[in-house]
């Protein structure tokens, strides 16, 4: 089941040796009926291998009634099925990885470019389709020039963002956050926790950083492409009196 699928129901001991397999005997305490058929009785574990010998994994089969015995011939098409999983599971944690560099920003540890125009697109239907709120928030960080400076900010936007929140890095010292079931108001709390996070120095020593944020929020008629052009276009308008002071 779903529930017990959530548990860590099997793990080979560290030590365990040129041990072939590993047997589990499931042990219930006296509120468990004895007679309960549906109950996990017993396991069977062994190694997941990559072609190169490496351990990837464990592979665990269960069954359902106490005191079945474990055969040589059980252990062998077990293995036999470890051997088929092992390098297939190598394979897809290693597409897993490239995917995940992928829809990274080198620079700052965010969500890239690319990551936040797929996820956009996935939480404006998800809004739609389920009547949620969705906020996306600009900000433009210009003074932010040196990679060291442009991680310190990723990893202070990475603090303040909430853990359903997507923070991204679109190039050139532009910075998106996708606040999904939220609104104006939502977006709004965050440029204030931006502020403060940010209003420490992580632009060079000899300038103040200068924050120019926009918020939007998702409309009836909206489409990503939509929302992120007048979210952009609020940007800009933001700039000109930011640029104005400036000089």
């Amino acid at each position: 089941t779903a529930e017990e699928s959530a548990r860590e129901l099997v793990a080979l001991p560290p030590e365990s040796g040129g041990a072939r397999a590993v047997r589990l005997d499931y042990l219930y305490g006296e509120d468990d009926p004895a007679g309960d058929e549906f109950r996990i009785g017993g396991g069977l574990a062994v190694r997941l291998l990559d072609e190169e010998g490496g351990r990837v994994g464990t592979l665990g089969l269960f069954w359902r009634r106490d005191g079945d015995a474990i055969t040589e011939e059980a252990v062998t098409r077990a293995e036999e099925l470890a051997s088929a999983v092992g390098p297939a599971l190598e394979n897809a944690f290693r597409f897993a990885e490239v995917r995940r560099l992928a829809d990274t920003d080198t620079l700052t540890g965010l969500q890239s470019r690319r990551y936040f125009r797929e996820r956009l697109a996935r939480e404006c239907v998800r809004a739609h389709r389920y009547g949620r709120g969705l906020a996306l928030l600009l900000f433009d960080l210009r003074t932010v020039e040196s990679p060291h400076s442009l991680a310190d900010a990723g990893e202070r936007i990475e603090n303040v963002v909430r853990a359903s929140d997507v923070a991204c890095y679109l190039g050139e010292g532009v910075f998106a956050v996708i606040l999904p079931e939220s609104g104006r108001l939502d977006a709004d709390r965050l440029y204030r926790r931006l502020q403060f996070s940010l209003g420490a120095r992580v632009d060079s020593p000899s300038e103040r950083l200068r924050l120019v944020v926009a918020a939007a929020e998702l409309g009836p008629g909206d489409d990503p492409e939509s929302l992120y052009r007048r979210a952009q276009q609020l940007l800009d308008s933001a700039r000109e009196p930011a640029q104005a002071s400036a000089r």
